[in-house]
């Protein structure tokens, strides 16, 4: 049985609603049904997945989930994974690499 698209009301607390309009701020969920809103957040979810918890045992806890995750995200996904969007270079690399060494003069100022 197909289920209808949710609607992104279904995810928005009154309160959070209520917030935003009292600060202008706009709100945005993207559309319904349109499965590139989250694309980024997507893939890096199915990354985890694939590396972290297929096949694996069963966490004891909440706490040694989240270690393990952080431990993952930045020993693992920051540091070593290739990332295909920075040519195939790790993300910490491409980092160190775009982000100009700090000098002496700098540091004074």
């Amino acid at each position: 049985m197909l289920q209808p698209p949710v609607e992104p009301a279904q995810y928005i607390s009154a309160e959070l609603s209520q917030w935003a309009a009292n600060h202008d701020v706009r709100l945005s969920l993207g559309e319904v049904g349109v499965c590139w809103d989250n694309a980024v957040a997507e893939s890096f979810f199915s990354t985890l997945k694939l590396h972290l918890f297929y096949g694996r045992k069963q966490f004891v806890s909440k706490l040694e989930a989240r270690i393990s995750v952080s431990e993952w995200i930045e020993a693992y996904y920051n540091r070593r994974r290739i990332h295909t969007s920075t040519g195939e270079i790790p993300k910490k690399a491409m980092d160190d690499f775009l982000t100009p060494p700090v000098t002496t003069a700098a540091k004074a100022a």
